[in-house]
């Protein structure tokens, strides 16, 4: 048998059986709808998309069933499996086309775009994948000038307070105790006084007794130091190491005068409940502000609930999903003041976090945010159609869908009130 004459027949017979234009144009038909959504940083995946659009193309020439490629509808479909900030280009390009040529952009038009996007985000040389691994050092603190340990940032409210803080040791200055070419602080002649004496000393030269500096009192004083021994806003030298059992003291005295009056929060607590309006509720529930957003940093976004938290002057957010958005953040220490005390914790402080509703609007721009291992919050605690279906006055409040399997990633607190509307 003649081989070029078998290969023909074969091919003939593939074509017939397969190749079909109404089953082809079909078959792209169904890849283009059926494609995956891209995240946000899947840089190949954008490439083999562009790839993809141009097969597409290609195959638009002898199909004319795939012209239906072009219909606006279809290129919704697409669009919306772009991420976020692809999206809001697109939208760009699409205004800019309409506006030249006065016509709806067609699927060469997108085809373009993406091959663009993936040229630009697949660079050789200055791509995110390239650039990550370049290690930059970090800058020196900024220097204060002060000679102390200066509070780089502060947050307050009425139940947690949040500082954060660096040690910035700054050049030695002239001791003014004993002229030698050190702090007041290390000064070892004066450490070596009692206190009571250190103190009389400070008020004879009519030094403050918070910065050091001469002319004012620790009273009002915006200068203050950080002790090294204790996270107080003193200076070193005068941490009172006695200061703790005095405190301890007192609140051992605290806690007898609360003892007598414990019955009347728990009487309190159960009229609250008699008096419910609740129906088929059989335990004590608890419902915080939780909303499901979107997290956008470094062109990356993850789905979270936020947990809406007034009582908070500081906004944190979950350390795992700071490493989904691989966004670096710098070490520092944060001083977290609470009901219960106050506890210095290590962590990292971040930059550039946008958030969004969960369909993507009303993007705002969120402050310096601190990570956590964890966030102190359950998802029993998020709020559902079901339970504010029990109470009759929450029956027209409108919820967003429950998410089961979205975790509460980021807490943020009253320093930016408006992200909470």
């Amino acid at each position: 048998m003649d081989a070029d004459i078998d290969y023909l027949t074969a091919k003939k017979l593939l074509d017939d059986k397969y190749g079909e234009p109404y089953v082809v144009s079909n078959a792209y038909l169904k890849k283009v709808l059926e494609c995956p959504s891209i995240k946000t940083g899947d840089d190949a995946v954008v490439d083999r998309l562009a790839m993809f659009l141009e097969q597409c193309l290609s195959a638009m020439t002898s199909l004319s069933y795939l012209n239906i490629l072009d219909h606006p509808h279809i290129l919704q479909r697409l669009i919306v499996k772009l991420p976020f900030y692809l999206q809001d280009r697109w939208r760009r390009e699409a205004i800019r086309i309409r506006g030249n040529g006065a016509r709806i952009p067609s699927l060469k038009d997108f085809t373009k775009f993406v091959q663009m996007e993936a040229k630009i985000a697949n660079d050789p040389v200055f791509s995110r994948s390239v650039l990550g691994r370049i290690q930059v050092p970090e800058k020196n603190p900024r220097k204060s000038g002060y000679g102390r340990d200066d509070p780089l940032y502060k947050q307050n409210n009425r139940t947690t307070k949040v500082d954060e803080y660096q040690d910035l040791h700054l050049p030695p200055d002239q001791c003014p105790y004993c002229k030698e070419t050190h702090d007041l602080d290390d000064c070892q002649s004066f450490v070596k006084r009692t206190l009571e004496n250190r103190k009389a000393w400070l008020k004879e030269k009519n030094m403050c007794f918070a910065c050091f500096n001469a002319g004012h009192r620790a009273n009002g004083c915006l200068q203050r130091r950080r002790c090294r021994t204790c996270p107080g806003k003193h200076p070193t030298s005068l941490h009172d190491p006695d200061f703790a059992s005095k405190t301890k003291k007192k609140r051992s005295e605290d806690d007898r005068n609360q003892n007598s009056s414990d019955g009347k929060f728990n009487s309190a607590r159960t009229t609250y409940k008699e008096s419910s309006s609740a129906q088929d509720i059989n335990c004590t529930v608890t419902a915080m502000p939780f909303v499901p957003v979107k997290l956008i940093a470094n062109e990356r976004e993850v789905t979270t609930y936020a947990m809406l938290d007034s009582c908070s002057t500081g906004t944190f957010i979950l350390e795992d999903v700071r490493r989904e958005l691989q966004i670096e953040g710098t070490d520092t220490n944060v001083l977290v003041n609470t009901m219960y005390g106050s506890q210095v914790h290590q962590t990292k402080v971040v930059t550039g976090l946008t958030v969004t509703h969960i369909d993507g609007n009303n993007r705002v721009n969120l402050p310096r945010t601190f990570s956590r291992d964890t966030i102190p919050a359950s998802k029993d605690e998020i709020p559902t159609e079901e339970l504010v279906a029990k109470w009759k006055h929450f029956s027209k409040i409108e919820l967003p869908s429950y998410l089961p399997d979205v975790r509460i990633g980021i807490l943020i607190g009253s320093n930016r009130p408006w992200a909470k509307c």
